[in-house]
């Protein structure tokens, strides 16, 4: 698994630094740029991902009264500001708006018509989106198939404001959130009908570098594993440790008897590493029971026959084979905590070269050199971020669907 502590080392190796020269801030902050800036830069296929949420419907009823534009309503929830809200045409003569909620009292952009109570309300529900998306597909659901359309925020509101009714969720558009200001969210035109799932594929933004394996509290101290329970979950305890409280989905690396767990192509690199699943204490973690090179991710299962402990002159065919999960660490292991690099190996080149380019930039060198070597390696990274080329596939033609086509129609009594 590539991670910043790699990066930086290759940076201090290239620079001709020594090894206190992992606090060096231009080579730090080329790393974080850097990284920053390939992971943004086109949407890999490697941070592609699918989601899906449900439409629902939020009802209530309230009490209304002429000439004012406050209400009254049994349950507030769901009522935002900014929202429409789905109300009889014979209380308000124009789709109203939601101003500001206080307790269970709403206030409208418009005036109700007559008095009345037990008046039925139906606020606008729109849909959060993941908090790393950066780019989203089109929606897919099993009513319309593909063919939802995606519109501007300014047509969006254009339409919006002038609908009333629920109905079949069809004009979309993605805005940030009214709720969480991190995030986007999909807002449909009207009220939608409840109960349809939706589809969709996206992108994914990597989390920011911020531990690379130099930090004193990413290293100080030292450890010992122990496996808890049946299912023999590894627990790290520290001594003298101070293990960062964000380090959940960065990785530790263990280092060889009395050496530090330095990064590969050192003298004395680490000899394992495990995910960190979860942060206890400053000298407590559960990390994963398997290694970088078989753990179990979210799209495939372990290889249990692979072992990274690093004993020298072990073999399968002299003695039993090991698992992970019984892999024995030194006495008093020095380790480094590091982010990974959410990248294919593929694009791991092109991170390398933006790093030497940030760090020239910063550094106040010429970056001539640098942003061409950068450019080179960016386009081979793009010309390769591909898992089924065409020399692959079958020849002939593509045969298309019904789904694929962007159209669906559900099959009838007549021929099910």
């Amino acid at each position: 698994m590539n991670a910043a502590q790699d990066v930086v080392a290759y940076l201090i190796a290239s620079t001709g630094g020594g090894a206190q020269d992992g606090e060096h801030h231009a080579i730090r902050q080329a790393v974080m740029q850097g990284v920053r800036e390939v992971m943004q830069c086109r949407q890999w296929l490697w941070h592609t991902r699918t989601g899906s949420f449900t439409t629902a419907q939020i009802t209530t009823t309230g009490t209304v009264t002429t000439g004012l534009k406050t209400v009254t309503v049994v349950s507030a929830d769901g009522f935002v500001p900014g929202r429409g809200v789905d109300i009889g045409a014979a209380y308000f003569p124009v789709p109203a708006r939601i101003v500001s909620v206080a307790g269970n009292v709403v206030t409208l952009d418009v005036a109700a018509l007559q008095s009345a109570s037990g008046v039925t309300f139906t606020p606008q529900t729109f849909y959060d989106l993941p908090v790393d998306l950066k780019d989203i597909d089109s929606l897919v659901t099993n009513t319309v198939g593909t063919l939802h359309c995606y519109i501007t925020p300014q047509e969006w509101q254009r339409i919006d404001v002038t609908t009333r009714g629920a109905g079949e969720p069809y004009y979309y558009t993605v805005m940030r959130s009214d709720l969480y200001p991190d995030r986007y969210q999909v807002r449909f035109v009207g009220v939608s009908t409840a109960t349809t799932v939706v589809h969709y594929t996206y992108r994914i933004v990597p989390q920011p570098i911020k531990y690379m394996g130099y930090e004193r509290l990413c290293r100080q101290g030292t450890v010992s594993v122990t496996l808890l329970g049946a299912s023999n979950t590894p627990m790290v305890t520290g001594v003298k440790t101070a293990f960062p409280q964000d380090c959940a989905g960065a990785y530790i690396r263990f280092g060889a008897v009395g050496m530090e767990a330095d990064p590969v192509g050192s003298s004395s690199p680490f000899i394992m590493e495990r995910r960190i699943e979860k942060y206890n204490s400053a000298t407590e973690l559960l990390v994963s029971s398997s290694t970088v090179y078989n753990r179990p991710g979210p799209y495939g299962p372990a290889d249990p026959d692979q072992y990274d402990g690093g004993v020298v002159g072990q073999t399968a065919s002299t003695e039993p084979a090991y698992v992970a999960d019984t892999a024995v660490l030194p006495v008093l292991t020095k380790y480094a905590i590091t982010d990974i690099l959410d990248a294919s190996p593929q694009m791991y080149t092109a991170i390398i070269s933006a790093c030497e380019m940030w760090y020239a930039r910063i550094a106040g060198k010429s970056s001539d050199t640098a942003m061409t070597m950068f450019g080179r390696d960016l386009r081979i990274a793009m010309e390769n971020d591909v898992v089924t080329p065409r020399s692959g596939r079958q020849t002939g033609g593509s045969y298309t669907s019904s789904r694929a086509m962007g159209w669906h129609s559900i099959l009838l009594t007549d021929v099910e």
